[in-house]
């Protein structure tokens, strides 16, 4: 195995995830759309040089690879040298007969049914044929408002904040036992509604227990009411991505940014604000800044992730193991753990996508075999 190796905890759900069947998505060209000005809706191609990705990346995982990206401006025709696409990859670009756009495809494209994304002027993109040229087959989905596709972290172990005076149960919380110490925080603050340590420990509790609208009403109150509240506002940005709501979460992040920007918890947030909105560049540029701020940082999340993953937390999984795959494409533990994490929140589709890519980097350990045992149980 060429990554961290996933915990033991996983283990334990191979047994109580669901086992109904689901086919996996069409196979074809990882894909991301830009906005490169003067109203051109471009084509963003991004590749990891030996396979092609699952149709549900567009919207649901946008993993980004940073070792090829190609913008492929539709009223340009292609690329400005389409030789550097032929050169450095398996991809070949054409204009779409009948249509302003661009068609990528691989050169011996390896999905049976012969189906492509195209990328339109309209902004559109769209599964068409290869025999019929530019009729839309398939458009698709749009991810689902609630719970919203994985691309933030929930926590990123914060920094240590301030403390005040304790409340009676702190010790609990600091134990990591959430279920326990919150009833003792909700009577405290019964009594002391402004105490502000409690009540972010307990915007922190409700997250770690499966209420993200709790902790994101938490943070928010608790940002209004201080703004040089800074972890409070780098809370609430993250729980705001994790409810659908990346434009206030950019906004804020930005905001941050512009405040600390050498802090590598607001660089990262940066960086998942800028991917949930679809800015691969910036996001890009926000996580090599995290890696270099923060080295530890990959190794950092993806043991967040597992913990998550144990308390039964699944989109702040999730989330956590796409951010650690944005960081480190190599980890085919955090493929392990976001196969269970989509089986939490009933993706069975990206349960399948996640397992078997986890396959391709790591086939011969004993934790493979769970995974084609899983694969098996989900009717692959």
């Amino acid at each position: 195995m060429n990554s961290t190796s996933p915990g033991s905890l996983v283990i334990v759900l191979l047994a109580v995830v669901g086992h109904a069947a689901a086919p996996a998505p069409d196979t074809v060209c990882r894909a991301n759309l830009d906005q490169l000005g003067a109203g051109i809706r471009a084509y963003r191609l991004i590749h990891d040089g030996r396979n092609p990705a699952k149709l549900s990346d567009l919207y649901l995982d946008g993993l980004v690879n940073d070792l090829s990206l190609f913008a492929c401006p539709a009223a340009a025709g292609g690329l400005t040298n389409p030789a550097d696409v032929d050169a450095r990859s398996h991809y070949t670009l054409e204009p779409i007969a009948g249509a302003k756009g661009t068609l990528v495809r691989e050169k011996t494209p390896a999905h049976e049914n012969g189906k492509v994304l195209a990328a339109f002027d309209d902004g559109s993109v769209k599964l068409v044929s290869l025999s019929t040229s530019a009729a839309p087959l398939v458009t698709p989905p749009r991810p689902p408002v609630t719970p919203p596709p994985p691309l933030v972290v929930a926590t990123n172990t914060p920094p240590v904040r301030p403390v005040s005076p304790d409340w009676p149960g702190r010790d609990l919380f600091a134990a990591g036992r959430y279920a326990e110490a919150l009833p003792k925080c909700e009577a405290f603050l019964a009594a002391n509604p402004s105490h502000r340590q409690a009540r972010y420990d307990r915007g922190v509790m409700r997250l770690w227990l499966n209420d993200p609208p709790g902790a994101l009403a938490e943070f928010r109150t608790l940002a209004a009411s201080d703004p040089n509240d800074i972890e409070s506002r780098r809370l609430r940005a993250l729980v705001e991505l994790m409810v659908g709501k990346p434009e206030v979460a950019r906004a804020e992040a930005e905001a941050l940014k512009r405040l600390r920007p050498q802090d590598p918890h607001i660089v990262l947030l940066h960086a998942q604000a800028a991917m949930w909105t679809q800015d691969a560049p910036a996001a890009l540029q926000s996580f090599a800044e995290v890696r270099r701020l923060d080295p530890g940082v990959t190794a950092r999340l993806y043991e967040e992730a597992n913990r998550f993953l144990k308390a039964g937390v699944g989109i702040a999984a999730a989330q956590e193991y796409v951010t650690v795959l944005y960081l480190d494409r190599q980890q085919a533990g955090a493929y392990f753990g976001l196969g269970f994490a989509r089986l939490l929140l009933g993706q069975r589709t990206l349960a399948i996508d996640a397992f078997q890519r986890y396959l391709q980097l790591d086939s011969t350990s004993a934790y493979a075999d769970q995974v084609r045992q899983q694969l098996r149980q989900l009717g692959q």
